[in-house]
């Protein structure tokens, strides 16, 4: 019965699932859960990405109709965001002249989720605090222009729209790097070098902000942060050199792995084991790469990034700081305070808490605190800070 899935999931629901399951002259699969999948992925997104412009458009009183775009000064994720909508202007407008619903559709759900899940994610500091700065008015602006006035086209930047994809592909590949080392992304990390792609200066400073490292930087050898692990291939060491097979074992396991693997890309390497001359080719051996101790590295395609997994006591503090930031806005959530309401925090840890907090002034600025107590008083929660019991609580400012 149709009209059960009109009235719980809505006609534009069943309509955007038809638009993006395939192409209309084909056959579709119908399922009540398939509709709720479209209606969570796309409506759901745009839903939650308007609903958060209108939140802080309220707060800060923001009309639109008094700021026009071309009189901002824009980001490069304003410019970005823009071009982007601009292309999937351009291509809609082509694509549905012949008649490609799904592909017009399709795209326009990618980049609602690029909109959501990477600019407004990205962006969402810029619409914090009391004033309203040149970079809030910004985002506002671009925001309200993309949801609102999609009709329009401005100029295209497709240079910054292919930098911006390498962007996500470092982004992707970096968290990997952090989840292979195990490091926590509120850790914060000295430096992440790329290697394959150059980026811009500001396209770095996006990275850096993203993956919580304080530098990217494309200048590093191979030999700085990785090691080859040599074993002899036996089905062709053996037949060769049977009876050294133990001390080829032993000479493989010291060498410089580099000079070997260099050596044997463009041909053999010799040396002398046990007196007698001992001949390496590239089918000889078996090499694996692993990384130096200190850093993770990750690679898909021409692009490699290499994470600096060292951490020095500043760091380790940043990191603690930044960990008391994310539970006490849990806890702001959880007591059901405004996203505006200023608060006292109190706090219960170790000297190497409290410190770390006394020394990073965001925490703060971020959680909108206007003081740090000894003492507890309101919503008063315990957190596992590995291993350690730290205790907060908030209490809204009169």
């Amino acid at each position: 019965d149709p009209f059960s899935v009109l009235d719980a999931q809505g006609a534009d629901a069943v309509r955007w699932y038809f638009y993006t399951a395939s192409a209309p002259w084909l056959p579709s699969r119908f399922s009540a859960d398939n509709v709720s999948e479209a209606q969570r992925k796309f409506m759901g997104t745009l839903w939650n990405t308007y609903a958060f412009y209108v939140l802080y458009a309220d707060i800060d009183k923001f009309n639109p109709a008094e700021h026009k775009l071309e009189d901002q000064k824009l980001t490069i994720m304003d410019k970005w965001i823009l071009s982007a909508l601009n292309s999937l202007i351009a291509y809609v407008d082509e694509a549905l002249n012949e008649y490609k619903i799904t592909e017009s559709a399709r795209a326009i759900e990618a980049f609602v989720d690029d909109l959501s899940n990477w600019y407004v994610r990205r962006s969402r500091e810029r619409f914090w605090g009391s004033d309203m700065t040149e970079d809030k008015e910004a985002a506002y602006t671009t925001l309200s222009h993309v949801l609102i006035e999609l009709s329009k086209i401005l100029a295209v930047d497709k240079k910054l729209e292919d930098g911006m994809k390498e962007v996500i592909n470092v982004v992707t590949l970096g968290r990997a790097a952090r989840n292979k080392a195990n490091v926590k992304n509120r850790q914060p990390l000295s430096v992440l070098y790329v290697k394959g792609k150059p980026l811009t200066e500001e396209l770095k400073t996006l990275v850096a902000d993203e993956l919580n490292v304080k530098k990217v930087s494309e200048s590093i050898s191979d030999r700085d942060f990785i090691t080859y692990e040599l074993k002899p291939q036996l089905k062709t060491i053996g037949p060769k050199y049977g009876p050294l097979l133990g001390k080829i074992k032993a000479f493989l396991a010291e060498a410089d792995g580099f000079e070997i693997v260099d050596a044997v890309e463009n041909g053999v390497y010799t040396t002398e084991i046990d007196g007698k001359t001992v001949e390496f080719a590239k089918d000889d051996l078996l090499v694996a790469v692993k990384d130096r101790p200190g850093f993770a590295a990750e690679t898909e395609g021409d692009i490699t990034v290499i994470l600096n997994t060292d951490v020095t006591p500043e760091l380790v503090s940043e990191g603690l700081a930044r960990e008391v930031v994310s539970k006490v806005q849990t806890m702001r959530k959880e007591a059901g305070f405004e996203v505006v309401d200023h608060i006292v925090i109190g706090l219960k840890a170790s000297d190497e808490v409290k410190k770390a907090v006394q020394d990073n002034a965001f925490v703060k600025k971020v959680t909108l605190a206007d003081a740090v107590s000894d003492e507890l008083d309101g919503y008063v929660k315990e957190w596992d800070f590995g291993g350690e019991t730290v205790t907060l609580s908030v209490k809204k400012v009169k």
